[in-house]
């Protein structure tokens, strides 16, 4: 036959039961059994991108999409889910690990969402709560360069008397800077449109020659 001892009657971690056993003829018998009784759920992981790359790096777009969890317990299991997909078979943490990354090429290009489940040692559960990010890692189209109006007898020599330029082709959001004549890239300005202007009053009398490089807001260049 057997008994039930309620688990009311035990405390949180190490627990010795001790039973002894009497028989009608006051023959005894002692054993002993040693358990942990853990109920409480590990705190949960926390999720945040290894690098928040490009103008905010506070926006969670990014080009490198590498995640780091942090906040696990050693010994406990951790399993991820993407965009609502089944969780991942799973790893468990050794050598005293509390942390974890996921590979960029887990994420596809957009948004991304990832949820994290622990289960610790007593089979305790805790989901962290879901992270959005989004993974940008193409580069924005090249710009165009062309002067404002090439005056004179020739409409496409290159050769004019007004020396105001214009960019073309921006993206909204990014950043524009310019050379002239190899110098270093100016600070640049945010673009609140798709297009910009350079004065002629940066340019000097003869050849002039203009770079433009644009960085998108996860911090790709062109």
């Amino acid at each position: 036959s057997s008994d039930v001892c309620s688990s009311d009657l035990f405390t949180q971690g190490s627990n010795t039961v001790s039973v002894i056993e009497t028989d009608v003829a006051g023959n005894t018998v002692t054993n002993s059994f040693t358990y942990t009784l853990d109920t409480v759920a590990p705190s949960a992981p926390t999720i945040a991108l290894a690098t928040d790359t490009g103008l905010n790096t506070t926006d969670k777009i990014t080009s490198n999409g590498l995640v780091n969890i942090t906040g696990l317990e050693t010994g406990d299991k951790w399993q991820y889910s993407i965009n609502g997909s089944t969780y991942d078979a799973g790893t468990t943490l050794s050598g005293g690990a509390t942390a974890a990354t996921l590979a960029a090429s887990l994420f596809s290009q957009g948004s991304n969402t990832i949820s994290i489940l622990e289960t610790d040692v007593a089979g305790n559960t805790v989901s962290s709560s879901l992270f959005t990010f989004t993974l940008d890692n193409s580069a924005p189209s090249a710009p165009t360069v062309a002067l404002s109006s090439d005056t004179g007898l020739s409409g496409t020599d290159k050769i004019t008397s007004n020396g105001l330029v214009n960019i073309t082709g921006l993206e909204t959001g990014d950043k524009w800077q310019y050379s002239i004549n190899g110098s270093t890239y100016n600070a640049g300005a945010t673009l609140a449109g798709t297009t910009a202007t350079m004065a002629a009053a940066l340019f000097s009398q003869g050849s002039n020659t203009v770079t433009i490089l644009e960085t998108d807001v996860a911090g790709n260049t062109v």
